[in-house]
C-alpha cells in the first residue's frame, strides 16, 4: 500500500476511535454504516468514511464524512443528498407499504466534509444518504456513492381513558407496528404506588386507524389512579429482551351514579323510551339515542338521532324521548349519556336494543 493511503488509512481509524471514546460519554444510542468505494482510476469517485447516528427516543442526528476525488477539476459542485424511508400503513388496508420523502440536498464545500443531518424522527424509518456531484459541462448531476442505515428500534405507543364511570374505566391503545418485531402490551394499574391490576392486550389488533378499546373494572369511584403502557420485545438491534413504559396517564373516577330503563314501549311508528337518573354529584350532562341500519358489507344505510328531555332539575331525574322507527326491517338502537367529570366528557352506552 502507498504511503499515502497507508497514512489516510490509519488516521480515519484514529478518527474512528475517538469518535467512539466520545460517543461512549453520553447516554445515546450510536450506529455506524460503512460504505465505501475505492477507484484506482483517474475519474471522478467517492467514499463514504463513515455515518454515525445518534440520539435518543425524540430525535436523532447524523454526522455524515464524505470524501470525493477530483483530480482533473472536473467538479462544478457537490451535494449530500438524504430522504426519509418510513412504512406506511393504510388506513383500510392490512398490507404495508414503503413511502419515501423528496431528497433534501445540503452543498458541499470541500471534496473532505462532515455534515450533520439534523431531526430525524425516531419512528423507525430508514435514511437513504447520497453523494452527488455536478461536472462542469454536464446537464445531470452524477451520483458518486450512497447507503442507507436505520434509526434503531423504538416501540412508541400510547393510551388514554375513552370513558370513565364510577368503577370502570376504558382505555384507547395505539401504537406503531414494525414488521418483524413480536411485541405484547399489557396496561398497569396503581393506586397510591400499588399495582392493583395488570391487563393484557393485543394493541395491533385494531382496524384501520381505530385504536384497541380496554376495559378494566373493579375500581373504586372518586379514586386517582395511574395507568402504564407497558411493551415487552426482543430488541432487534441487541437480541436483548427489554420491557418499557412506553405511556402513561393519570385519572380519576367518576362519584357514583345510575342510569336505569324504567319504560321501553314500542308503538306503530315510534319507541317511547323513559331513562331514571340517580345522579348526586350532577355529572350526567344529555342522554341521548341513535337509531342506524346496515347494509350485508356492514355499511350504514338509514341513521337518525335525538336527545331525551327532562322537566326535572334534582339529582334523580326521568329522561323521556320518542324514537321514530326507521323504514328498515333491521336496525339497532343505542343509548347514551354524556358524562362531565373534572374538565373532560365521556360518552357511556348505557342500552343497545336490535330489531
Amino acid at each position: 500500500m502507498p504511503k499515502t493511503k497507508a497514512k489516510k488509512s490509519a488516521e480515519i481509524k484514529r478518527k474512528r476511535e475517538l469518535i467512539a471514546r466520545w460517543l461512549a460519554t453520553f447516554a445515546v444510542t450510536a450506529t455506524v454504516v460503512v460504505a465505501t468505494i475505492v477507484s484506482q482510476s483517474e475519474a471522478v469517485s467517492a467514499d463514504f468514511l463513515f455515518l454515525e447516528a445518534i440520539g435518543n427516543d425524540i430525535i436523532y442526528h447524523v454526522s455524515v464524512e464524505t470524501l470525493y476525488y477530483d483530480p482533473d477539476d472536473q467538479v462544478a459542485s457537490a451535494f449530500l443528498e438524504y430522504r426519509i424511508i418510513y412504512p406506511y400503513e393504510g388506513e383500510l388496508s392490512s398490507h404495508r407499504d414503503i413511502q419515501s420523502s423528496e431528497y433534501v440536498s445540503i452543498p458541499l464545500t470541500s471534496s473532505h466534509a462532515t455534515t450533520w443531518i439534523e431531526d430525524i424522527p425516531n419512528f423507525n424509518y430508514s435514511v437513504e444518504v447520497r453523494l452527488a456531484v455536478s461536472l462542469i459541462d454536464a446537464p445531470d448531476s452524477t451520483i458518486l456513492d450512497e447507503a442507507t442505515f436505520a434509526t434503531p428500534y423504538h416501540f412508541s405507543g400510547s393510551i388514554y381513558p375513552n370513558d370513565i364511570g364510577g368503577d370502570y374505566v376504558v382505555f384507547s391503545a395505539y401504537a406503531q407496528d414494525v414488521e418483524g418485531v413480536e411485541v405484547t402490551t399489557t396496561i398497569d394499574v396503581y393506586q397510591g404506588g400499588t399495582l392493583i391490576s395488570t391487563t393484557p392486550f393485543d394493541i395491533f389488533g385494531r382496524v384501520g386507524q381505530e385504536g384497541v378499546r380496554i376495559r378494566i373494572d373493579n375500581l373504586a369511584a372518586e379514586t386517582d389512579y395511574y395507568a402504564g403502557l407497558m411493551a415487552t420485545y426482543v430488541d432487534p438491534d441487541t437480541s436483548l429482551e427489554k420491557t418499557i413504559e412506553a405511556g402513561f396517564v393519570t385519572f380519576t373516577t367518576a362519584p357514583t351514579y345510575t342510569c336505569t330503563i324504567t319504560s321501553f314501549t314500542e308503538e306503530s311508528t315510534s319507541f317511547y323510551t323513559t331513562v331514571n337518573v340517580e345522579d348526586p354529584a350532577m355529572i350526567i350532562n344529555t342522554i341521548s339515542y341513535d337509531i342506524y341500519s346496515l347494509d350485508e358489507a356492514g355499511n350504514i344505510l338509514n341513521y337518525n338521532y335525538g336527545t331525551f328531555f327532562t322537566q326535572m332539575q334534582g339529582s334523580i331525574r326521568d329522561y323521556m324521548a320518542s324514537i321514530p322507527k326507521l323504514p328498515d326491517e333491521h336496525f339497532t338502537i343505542e343509548i347514551s349519556i354524556l358524562k362531565h367529570i373534572g374538565e373532560s366528557y365521556y360518552a357511556e352506552i348505557i342500552y343497545t336494543y336490535n330489531v
